[in-house]
């Protein structure tokens, strides 16, 4: 087992003397007057070992750089602990400035975290006078009751219970019976507040959706839907056939309009004018293939004018053309117009009959398209709405699942602590008796016989002439101290175990008691401040004289010699 040999430090340091070193043994006892300084040898070592001070300006626990420094003697420098430790090294931990972050280095190697120590007596304290759950769970560790033989015993318990059962397999290899516990408790809290979470959200679906929607109510709307889209369809057709026949009885007019405004042609001139082209056209071929000749194309007899009557004769029909094509002109285009009156009849006979002009009728058609495209955007809207609602109405029902299995997981695990928590009070409860036989080996014989029970209410008596009382504040110091040694024994030697017994007044007949009892303790280093004054070595223990020669020595009571009071041989645990 580690331990503490030597520490160094200004913690608390006085103007006269900044610096103060203790040499520490296995057991120590810290003797001085009130204000002597045994209490900074303890806080030192706490703040070296855990980076905090407990019981410092009033607070539980001070690990805050400024009101630290508060402890620091005027001076340059920093705030230092330095501890050296049995197995040769050596840990210092500084504050370079008053709101600077501390560190910490072992044997001169900066290290992320102070090195832990177990200060068993503080958390004896911490843990044991609480709520019977409380201290069963933390005693169950110190008793070394395991997961197994819990889980051994809850699976005898568990067999109508199957969901429960399954629910603790996860924690089956938990380190320790209170983390098994804590670990159900976890997840017992952690499906509750998602049940909550879920039926907070179900409220709000359910207040968003409104009423349910009905199959029929959602049939109903569709069907809506349909029709006015088959009724849009054909007032679409409607409107195109309207739409088509103005257009028909515009283009109607206007060519029937053209049609008696061109002239009527005479047919021989038109006729006329085919024969003069044909002639033309003849003479132009002669004209290409015979420039110089003589003769007529037609009978070659000889021309008296020869070639130049020809273009004559080419010239005067070619004036002819051009003045009767004015006239086929307007022949051509009126057989046109006339196609085209036939065609638009014809189209206009395969549409729908109306039962008034096309042009009424499409303005009262275009109403009822602009009517039904209103309703049917209104009937898709209420359609949409009604699906929407159906989804929502579905959501809070699938959010509601989850209400009713985190509910259920969260009694399953609730069941599940509650019996881990028996079964463990039950273990813990045999084990008591034990225990408080293992105390009284170390407790003062002449305090009492200490009793702790932890139901229906943790309570730790002293019994004395079969009268069970509370103790006072140095017995009850002593018993602190005695319930640590046994839970130092109980988890066998480890590094820094510090048993420090909080600073109360006890008579002399109990330090002897103490100083017998806790001789070279073998679980853990002992650490007993006295305001007794102590002279010479005290046998198997390291004395840290707090006292000044500037004291009146004369009104302290010394401690009398260790062989004029036979203190009883040290119980063996």
């Amino acid at each position: 087992m580690t331990v503490v040999y030597r520490i160094e430090s200004n913690w608390k340091g006085t103007p006269s003397a900044p610096v103060w070193t203790a040499d520490l043994g296995q057991s120590t006892l810290l003797t001085g007057p009130n204000g002597g300084g045994k209490s900074r040898v303890v806080e030192a070592l706490q703040l070296a070992l855990t980076g905090s001070v407990a019981d410092y300006l009033g607070r539980k626990s001070v690990k805050d750089a400024k009101m630290l420094w508060r402890a620091k003697p005027k001076g340059k420098g920093p705030l230092y602990v330095e501890v050296h430790l049995s197995d040769g090294s050596v840990l210092r931990w500084e504050q370079a400035r008053s709101n600077g972050k501390a560190k910490v280095l072992v044997d001169g190697e900066a290290v992320v975290a102070p090195v832990g120590a177990s200060l068993t007596v503080a958390e004896v304290r911490a843990n044991l006078f609480g709520s019977p759950a409380t201290a069963e769970k933390w005693l169950s560790t110190q008793l070394n009751i395991t997961t197994d033989e819990i889980m051994a015993l809850l699976s005898e318990q568990a067999e109508d219970h199957p969901y429960v059962w399954s629910l603790t397999q996860p924690f089956a290899n938990a380190s320790t019976p209170a983390a098994l516990l804590d670990g159900l408790k976890k997840r017992m809290r952690a499906s509750k507040s998602e049940a909550e979470t879920a039926q907070t959200l179900v409220e709000e679906m359910q207040h968003a959706s409104g009423p349910t929607v009905t199959d029929a109510e959602l049939q109903a709307a569709r069907e809506k839907v349909t029709t006015l889209e088959g009724q849009g369809r054909a007032s679409f057709e409607r409107l195109a056939d309207i739409q088509a026949l103005v257009k028909l009885e515009s283009d109607y007019k206007a060519l029937s309009t053209e049609l008696a405004s061109l002239p009527k042609p005479d047919p021989q001139v038109v006729a006329g004018l085919a024969t003069a082209r044909s002639i033309v056209s003849t003479l132009n071929t002669v004209f290409a293939n015979y420039p110089a000749n003589t003769l007529c194309p037609c009978c070659h007899k000889n021309l008296d004018a020869g070639v130049a009557s020809l273009h004559k004769r080419a010239k005067e029909l070619t004036e002819y053309i051009g003045a009767a094509q004015k006239g086929a002109s307007d022949l051509d285009r009126r057989k046109a117009i006339e196609a085209n009156l036939a065609a638009i009849k014809n189209q206009a006979s395969a549409l729908r009959p109306l039962g008034a002009p096309p042009a009424v009728c499409l303005e009262q058609v275009q109403r009822d398209v602009e009517a039904i495209q209103r309703q049917l955007s209104e009937a898709q809207t209420h359609l949409d709405e009604l699906q929407r609602r159906r989804v929502s109405t579905q959501a809070p029902s699938m959010a509601q699942a989850t209400v009713d299995r985190a509910s259920q997981a969260h009694a399953g695990y609730k069941e599940a602590a509650k019996m881990v928590e028996t079964i463990i009070g039950d273990a813990v409860t045999k084990g008591v008796a034990e225990f408080n036989t293992a105390i009284a080996k170390v407790y003062p014989e002449h305090l009492g016989t200490p009793q702790l029970t932890l139901r229906p209410q943790v309570s730790i008596g002293i019994e004395r002439d079969g009268i069970l009382g509370a103790p006072s504040g140095g017995e009850e110091s002593v018993l602190m101290l005695a319930i640590a040694t046994v839970i130092s024994y109980l988890k066998g030697v480890e590094n820094l175990n510090l048993l420090i017994m909080e600073d109360r007044a006890i008579d002399t007949y109990t330090l002897l008691s103490i100083l017998d009892n806790w001789r070279e303790c073998r679980y853990a280093q002992v650490f007993v401040p006295t305001t007794h004054k102590v002279e010479g070595e005290v046998e198997g223990w390291e004395v840290v004289d707090c006292w000044t020669k500037e004291q009146d020595w004369d009104k302290v009571a010394p401690i009398p010699a260790l062989q004029d009071l036979h203190p009883r041989t040290a119980p063996t645990l």
